[in-house]
């Protein structure tokens, strides 16, 4: 029992498993892309489909695309402030245009500040943030402040993580999840429920911590697809079929789901998978280009006899 997948951020198997003959994904960006820039051009509160709007937040890259006006629309600007993947796009394609705007909505994600100072330090750009804010936001989101002392030799800042992951385990799920790594003669129960309520920080320590009966079931992480995929592909997870529907809930997810199990070279598994995907209903905004890639997997995974290639 040793498989315990890394965490993806954003699914990404439903764009990258296209074939060489297949150009689906180009026109669907460029769909989407077309869509946004018109309603920009009509006006702040011009109607975009709901496809549209709602694949950005699995696709900040496309914002890339759009650039500073986005910032012109409404629905686009609640996007870009609610997901901060989104605002990191944005800056990190315009920083000088967007910084000022966008860079307080990273506060809470330690991945995009991780990400942002790596990109500034390769790039030579200089932030406009006090080197405080990205700090706090590192050490709060302690998992990806570890990653970022551990990459620049930060030997300050690791002693700081430490010492608030010792003063603040009972208060905050990533100092809890680090605490307990550190010190494996503690307790995990009293920190249950608070290590419950980060998805994130209960699939990391999972490995570690499932040796000492701590457990997640479907019900613990809420209506949270993108959690139900990682749990689903665990080994240490002890109900993972049972994380499958609600993946199911989500096509961009469980088509990550269904590529991370190995069911895309099996053919009867395809067509569970091409079910649970119609089954999902027409009302999510990913259905479309889950089918087509389903359409694309079918004719790249199994030969014409129906064999699936191995």
């Amino acid at each position: 029992m040793t498989h315990h997948p890394p965490v993806v951020t954003l699914p990404e198997s439903l764009w990258h498993y296209c074939g060489r003959d297949s150009d689906w994904k180009e026109k669907y960006d460029a769909w989407a892309v077309a869509a946004i820039r018109r309603a920009i051009v009509i006006g702040n509160d011009a109607p975009i489909q709901k496809d549209v709007l709602g694949l950005m937040p699995y696709r900040p890259d496309l914002l890339a695309e759009i650039g500073p006006p986005a910032f012109a629309h409404a629905a686009l600007r609640d996007i870009l402030f609610s997901y901060p993947l989104c605002a990191l796009a944005l800056l990190m394609g315009f920083y000088d245009e967007t910084a000022e705007i966008l860079e307080p909505y990273l506060d809470g994600s330690g991945e995009c500040v991780f990400h942002l100072l790596k990109w500034a330090e390769e790039t030579g750009r200089s932030l406009r943030q006090t080197e405080g804010f990205y700090r706090k936001i590192l050490v709060r989101d302690s998992y990806w402040g570890f990653l970022h002392a551990r990459r620049t030799v930060n030997a300050s800042l690791l002693v700081e993580l430490t010492s608030w992951c010792e003063d603040e385990r009972r208060n905050f799920t990533a100092a809890a999840a680090y605490f307990l790594l550190r010190h494996p003669a503690e307790a995990v129960a009293p920190y249950r429920e608070l290590l419950l309520a980060n998805p994130f920080y209960a699939y990391l320590v999972l490995p570690r911590l499932s040796l000492r009966s701590f457990a997640v079931a479907p019900e613990d992480i809420g209506m949270l697809p993108r959690w139900a995929c990682h749990f689903g592909w665990s080994a240490f997870s002890t109900r993972r079929d049972e994380f499958i529907p609600l993946a199911a809930s989500d096509p961009a997810w469980l088509v990550e789901l269904a590529a991370g199990l190995g069911w895309l070279a099996q053919p009867t598994k395809l067509t569970e998978l091409g079910q649970m995907i119609s089954g999902s209903g027409s009302g999510h905004p990913l259905q479309q280009p889950a089918m087509q890639f389903l359409v694309d997997a079918k004719r790249l995974y199994t030969r014409p006899s129906g064999v699936a290639i191995v």
